[in-house]
């Protein structure tokens, strides 16, 4: 089926792109582009907008679901994206597919994203994909326009295969994330342990020296007292004739 008996868009010399169904039935969803920029929507709507930059040209994945009572069916579109021979409005081709160039190149639209085939292993921007499909050798690509990029030749493999890498790497940090928070935890419990213990020793050390200084008070004070009582009874007649009678004693 073309798309023609689906969509329809309105253009403007700015740009920008409204596709819309052809009926209230038609739901639409754009899954990726190699040029044009739209707000990404994981749900299907009647009309979807995306702008392209003048003079650009490239494809657009359009993903469309129609509902005729009970049943659900699902067509998907690769459509020529670009800008008219007056160079006034950009225009889509609703009559026809878009075909890379590169027959190496090849790709398909599934569901919520896109595959392609590099070097024997499946790159995928379906989410879904990447959660539930156990297939050897597929990677996950998180941006469904650098497929597409690559598609149209923009861009080489290495570009693709590096992002699929690179989520991984993002993944495998991910995972590790709970066991970093926790022993960051245990860190953090065992500083703030660590801090009140100090806290307490400090608070006890201050209380010993502020108890060695009461000590040293009175035992100055006492001093004091027992200096002047000794210079009180040293002089009297009775102390002295006691010193007296001990020292002879002992001298004996």
């Amino acid at each position: 089926m073309k798309a023609s008996y689906l969509l329809y868009a309105k253009s403007s010399v700015q740009g920008v792109v409204v596709i819309e169904g052809q009926s209230s039935s038609h739901r639409i969803r754009i899954v990726g582009s190699s040029v044009a920029k739209f707000t990404a929507n994981e749900d299907y709507s009647n009309s979807v907008a995306l702008s392209i930059k003048k003079g650009d040209r490239g494809f657009v994945a359009v993903n469309v679901l129609t509902h005729n009572g009970k049943n659900t069916e699902e067509f998907v579109f690769f459509l020529k994206i670009g800008w008219g021979e007056d160079g006034e409005h950009p225009l889509i081709d609703f009559d026809s597919q878009w075909v890379p160039e590169s027959p190496e190149r090849l790709g398909i639209i599934k569901h919520y994203g896109i595959r392609v085939e590099i070097g024997g292993l499946i790159f995928t921007s379906n989410q879904y994909d990447n959660k539930y499909d156990k297939t050897p050798g597929i990677r996950y690509v998180s941006d469904h326009n650098l497929i597409c990029r690559y598609l149209a030749g923009d861009i080489e493999a290495d570009v693709v295969e590096k992002a699929a890498a690179e989520y991984i790497e993002e993944e495998s940090a991910r995972a590790k994330l709970p066991d970093l928070e926790k022993k960051i935890q245990e860190l953090t419990t065992l500083l703030i342990e660590k801090e009140n213990l100090l806290a307490k020793e400090k608070k006890a050390a201050e209380k010993y020296c502020q108890q060695e200084m009461v000590v040293y008070e009175r035992w100055r004070a006492a001093s004091e007292v027992i200096g002047e009582v000794e210079k009180q009874w040293f002089h009297r007649p009775s102390i002295k004739e006691a010193l007296q009678k001990y020292n002879a004693h002992i001298l004996r």
